[in-house]
């Protein structure tokens, strides 16, 4: 009995390791991790334009960008010099230019010189011979001799940000300027001279008549006709029609009603014991004093506008124009008026859109 016990034993150990392997045998391979899943839970990590896998220019695409830039250029008055393809990541392009300056007699100076594609280039020179420089002798007189640049090639997304879209920064195809200086020494920001118009303050309703305003602390002028307890009588108005009243008895132009007709019983001096001199209006200031009048005139419940500055000077106008005529050539116009990222520069680039182009 003992002897088949051991027997039964010693089959069980020796099946063991069969069936293991048995059932190993018929279980699917485990699959290998993949090194570019991201772990349940977290988010992907952008991948920044100049760490993405990096692909050549061909030779062909090369040679085919430098010559439609030679023949794009040819004629142009640019001093530029013709640049290595750039490609780091998905940014670059095949043939850029250097641009140094735009113009002859005098030349505009780009500060510092910009990397640019050559449409992006073409087009810039375009707008700084055909518009800026006109503008500038016509509104000052004096040539536009240098301009700033604030940013041409950068390889990098929209606003810098990891998961902007990619900005044509990167494609050298835009060029940010904010500055402009003239031969004579002035210079033009698009920081402080972009128009802004300042906020009008809430403004209390108000009595017109004020103690000390001028004319209006006099009393005012009685209208034509008899009066008692300053009410016209229809005693002297026609027959058949109401009693004449002021429409304005405050207005102190009106001389008409400042007299009453030759037949009317004397008006009674309203306090007779003040001074009359003292009641009439104060000396105005040297030169006029016609805000105290149009003060004096304005509606009460209607507030005056208020702007940061009466009327548009020249170096805004100036500013503006040059907004307005860079909408018709380049792709993408952004100013002030965009956001708080453009209060300082225009930016301008060369992105092709289906319909009209893009100008804030």
């Amino acid at each position: 009995m003992t002897l088949n016990l051991a027997r039964l034993g010693l089959v069980v150990l020796v099946a063991l390791p069969i069936g293991a392997n048995a059932e190993t045998v018929d279980l699917p391979p485990v699959p290998k991790r993949n090194p570019l899943r991201t772990p349940a839970g977290t988010a992907a990590k952008p991948v920044l334009p100049g760490d993405q896998p990096t692909v050549p220019w061909t030779e062909a695409e090369i040679a085919d960008a430098a010559a439609k830039c030679k023949k794009l250029l040819t004629g142009d008055p640019l001093d530029y010099d013709l640049l290595p393809p750039i490609k780091e990541g998905v940014c670059g392009t095949p043939a850029p230019v250097l641009l140094r300056a735009v113009g002859h007699d005098p030349k505009v100076t780009i500060n510092p010189p910009a990397t640019l594609s050559c449409p992006m280039a073409d087009v810039l020179g375009e707008w700084l011979r055909d518009t800026v420089q006109p503008e500038a002798k016509a509104v000052f007189g004096s040539a536009v001799v240098k301009i700033q640049n604030s940013s041409s090639y950068v390889c990098r997304n929209r606003y810098g940000g990891a998961g902007t879209p990619l900005s044509e920064h990167a494609l050298a195809n835009a060029f940010d300027v904010s500055e402009f200086v003239l031969a004579n020494g002035v210079r033009i920001t698009v920081l402080d001279h972009w128009p802004r118009v300042a906020k009008t303050p809430p403004t209390p309703k108000q009595d017109p008549v004020r103690v000390g305003d001028g004319a209006a602390s006099a009393p005012p002028a009685k209208p034509k006709g008899r009066h008692r307890d300053g009410v016209v009588t229809a005693a002297k108005a026609e027959p058949g029609e109401p009693p004449a009243h002021d429409p304005n008895p405050f207005d102190e132009d009106d001389g008409a009603a400042s007299e009453p007709p030759p037949d009317a019983e004397p008006a009674l001096d309203p306090n007779p014991f003040d001074d009359h001199a003292a009641l009439g209006p104060p000396a105005k200031p040297e030169g006029g004093d016609r805000g105290a009048v149009d003060a004096a005139k304005a509606e009460p419940d209607e507030p005056q506008p208020v702007t940061a500055e009466s009327a548009p000077d020249s170096k805004s106008g100036f500013i503006t124009h040059l907004h307005e005529d860079a909408c018709r050539r380049f792709g993408t116009v952004l100013g002030p008026n965009a956001n708080e990222a453009h209060k300082d520069h225009f930016h301008l680039d060369m992105k092709k859109r289906r319909r009209a182009s893009y100008c804030e």
